[in-house]
């Protein structure tokens, strides 16, 4: 009987190890065609950081903000916000996320991302936590626990700058009274002005004025014992958060020097582009001669003539200075600028010569479209010359369309016909000059460099296409929030491209249309937002110059865009035009995307961060008490505990066989 009861007891012992092997090991145990989705996580950490926020009654509040990252996973990004937020909150995540592992040069697809909210009141939702979140993943990813005596508050843009919010009075306030000692805002945001109501009794009533007010943010910091800094960038709050964390210098002189196989390609193109100045502006003083242009018409003529002389002669002067793009970038403008003064002269005594000209363009476009096409990409800097080629020939797909679209018509009944007249000539001319780049850019496939794969080319676009779409989201709803969209139309459609030709297999053309929707978005967000453009022009300057220095391969587009940058500065000291400042950052910002790029292809840390621990190292910390805590908990594997769960059975089984020999021992009562 004992025998029995032992056998029984070791076959349901049994069936229990089966049915623990087979729920560890599988994702769910229902009977149901419709599957559910579970979590398993080798580890988890979780960090706490104090998140900065203004409530519907214009105060400040300290929010907790507990941010968790858990491998393996695969780059999904959980939200949640208690009471709910708005949807700019939740697209700052996922940047935040995209922003984070960039800069540590981190696949985000290794891991998934919960982040969490929770406001003791109803807070104004908006993106000023983005910066803090970036902070806390950073945090989490690398095991390093925030220092708990700094707050911050700031949006994140997808370049890695740290963008301008409000109520930064009001998140101070809060900060102090909670305890902080560092408060890091936006750059820029050193004073900042809000509206003071003012109320003045009559004998009528009580007028109530809004009377706007500066406020000096450091000075009131001083006063409630607070220290306020400015940053610009990511990697800069960095240094302030984690005590083993410093910031390489800024790379601002950094030496930009082309390859001496790529200088001479570009002397090929100095080359071309000169034959093609001295044969137009031949062209148009000959017709100026001709005497059939009214004196109006002439004097319109000279006056971009002298521009185009002054563009030419700078570029020889760039030349000599070894600033080789930028040489080539005045003489193609000043070509452009006769082509289209020589295009006004043709058409305007034969109108017939406007479809002449659209026609013979759109047939050299197609031709170098389809060339493109053809192309077999095998090399880092055949990519270059494609994705540089490719760009040249969207901006003449562009200016063709735009021509074309601004041919107009109207009767003269002098001559009893229709008389068509084009608005803007120089559209044709950028059209043309464009094409021509676009075909020197392709020739650059030759120069030997690093071989590329099409899974590596799969790999890039796939991570861009989803940056892409990401930074798209984050963008509609900043724009929308402000109701301001720049680009909006052309971004939804260059990431539409993007998408389409991802999933077409052109990872190529998809991996550009995704740095263009990457670009335009964080060129436009600076735009709107920033307070101190030359600021995060330089922040984009030196992060640019960050990436090239720590790259084994230098990027020719990143350099050359460099270089064009500091013409521009130069040429803003002198001026003071902002407009300047507007054509710099936009380059700016992809010479960073581009060197970050390029660098990834060529499988090189893109991180311009010295750390003094192991990254990705994620032990066991002890939770700390304050505001900033961090813990790592580790989730056993399903085997680990199978084999603990068989241990305890057998210990089991046998206390139990062991106990049942000991009753057959004793003597049976009667």
């Amino acid at each position: 009987m004992t025998r029995v009861i032992f056998l029984n007891f070791f076959e349901k012992a049994f069936g229990i190890v089966i049915l623990l092997f087979i729920s560890l090991n599988s994702s769910i145990l229902i009977p149901n065609a419709s599957s559910i989705e579970t979590f398993n996580y080798n580890y988890l950490t979780k960090v706490s950081l104090p998140a900065l926020a203004v409530t519907s009654s214009n105060t400040g509040v300290v929010t907790n903000l507990t941010v968790t990252v858990a491998y393996p996973g695969t780059g999904e990004v959980y939200f949640s916000a208690d009471p709910a937020t708005e949807i700019d909150t939740q697209s700052a995540a996922r940047i935040a996320v995209l922003v984070a592992t960039s800069i540590l040069g981190i696949d985000y697809k290794k891991y998934d991302y919960f982040i969490s909210i929770k406001s003791p009141s109803y807070i104004v939702g908006g993106p000023s936590a983005g910066a803090i979140m970036t902070i806390g993943i950073i945090s989490a990813l690398l095991n390093l626990t925030p220092n708990t005596n700094v707050a911050m508050t700031g949006m994140i843009n997808p370049d890695g700058t740290i963008g301008p919010v409000g109520g930064i009075p009001e998140k101070l306030q809060a900060a102090a009274e909670a305890g902080y000692k560092i408060f890091l805002i936006p750059v820029g945001q050193e004073i900042v002005t809000e509206e003071k109501t003012v109320e003045q009794s009559t004998p009528f009533g009580t007028i109530i004025r809004y009377v706007p007010q500066q406020i000096n943010v450091t000075e009131l910091g001083e006063k409630l014992g607070v220290k306020v800094i400015e940053v610009s960038t990511i990697q800069q709050a960095m240094t302030y958060f984690f005590n083993n964390v410093t910031l390489q210098p800024g790379y601002f002189g950094f030496n930009l020097t082309f390859p001496p196989e790529v200088v001479q390609y570009f002397y090929n193109w100095k080359a071309q582009l000169e034959q093609i100045y001295n044969i137009t502006m031949k062209q148009v003083t000959d017709l100026l001669k001709s005497g059939v242009y009214s004196s109006n018409l002439i004097s319109y003529v000279n006056q971009y003539i002298n521009t185009s002389t002054s563009l030419y002669s700078n570029a020889q002067i760039l030349w000599s200075n070894k600033q080789y793009y930028s040489a080539l970038s005045n003489i193609y403008q000043s070509d452009i600028i006769l082509d289209g003064l020589y295009i006004i002269l043709t058409t305007s005594t034969n109108q017939t010569n406007i479809f002449t000209y659209i026609t013979q363009i759109n047939q050299t476009y197609n031709s170098l479209l389809s060339e493109i096409k053809k192309v077999n990409i095998t090399t880092i800097t055949g990519m270059e010359g494609y994705i540089a080629s490719l760009d040249r020939l969207n901006t003449a797909n562009q200016s063709l369309n735009a021509a074309a679209s601004s041919v107009v018509s109207y009767y003269n009944p002098s001559q009893m016909t229709y008389v068509y007249t084009l608005q803007d000539p120089f559209d044709l001319a950028i059209a043309n000059m464009s094409v021509i780049s676009a075909r020197n850019w392709l020739s650059l496939s030759n120069v030997s460099s690093e071989p590329i794969t099409s899974s590596t080319l799969y790999y890039v676009a796939d991570y861009y296409t989803q940056y892409a779409k990401s930074v798209y989201t984050y963008y509609q709803s900043l724009a929308n929030d402000v109701g301001v969209s720049t680009d909006l139309d052309l971004i939804s459609n260059e990431c539409n491209n993007a998408l389409n030709y991802f999933y077409s297999g052109d990872y190529p053309a998809a991996i550009y249309y995704s740095i263009e929707v990457i670009a335009t978005s964080t060129k436009d967000i600076h735009v709107i937002f920033d307070t101190d453009m030359l600021e995060y022009i330089i922040a984009e300057i030196n992060n640019a110059a960050n990436i090239l220095n720590n790259s084994s391969y230098k990027s020719l587009i990143s350099i050359a865009y460099l270089q064009q940058v500091q013409n521009l500065l130069s040429q803003y000291n002198q001026t003071k035009d902002s407009s300047y400042l507007t054509s710099a950052i936009s380059l700016a910002v992809e010479s960073s995307i581009y060197a970050s790029l390029f660098s990834m292809l060529s499988g090189i840390n893109m991180s311009n961060i010295t750390i003094q621990t192991q990254p990705q190292t994620l032990s066991t910390t002890g939770s700390q008490t304050s505001s900033s805590t961090m813990s790592t908990t580790m989730i056993p594997n399903a085997y680990i505990i199978l084999i603990i769960v068989i241990v305890i059975i057998v210990f089991v089984i046998a206390g139990a066989y062991a106990l049942n020999k000991k009753k057959e021992k004793e003597p049976s009562s009667t």
